[in-house]
């Protein structure tokens, strides 16, 4: 679970150096990452905006949590590449919805 902690200015949850990068190139993980589930942690005030879901999606998180209506709008006008601030790739989204598929046929075949 990543948090909304900010790493020299951005959240780590935005962060593809430690989901990409650390964890899943140089640990080896090929589990699910999902953000803090934390409605709150969100809504920074002061200079930094608050954690979105395209920019966390694009670095590697697989589930934004807890998800809004706002969060999928953000993340659909993203990748339709309608967002003047972040766009999202259908090879981003691919590569989070692998992981999130893998992780409920792991599940099922445990029943």
């Amino acid at each position: 679970m990543t948090s909304y902690n900010l790493l020299n200015g951005t959240h780590t949850s935005e962060r593809s150096d430690l989901m990409k990068t650390l964890l899943r190139e140089e640990w080896g993980y090929n589990g699910l990452i999902m953000t803090d589930w934390v409605i709150g942690a969100m809504g920074f005030q002061g200079k930094y905006r608050m954690a979105k879901s395209a920019p966390t999606i694009a670095a590697g998180n697989d589930l934004f949590m807890p998800g809004s209506e706002e969060d999928y709008n953000l993340a659909m006008s993203a990748l339709k590449g309608e967002n003047q601030g972040f766009q999202l790739t259908r090879e981003e989204a691919e590569y989070c919805a692998a992981h999130v598929i893998d992780t409920a046929w792991k599940m099922h075949s445990w029943m």
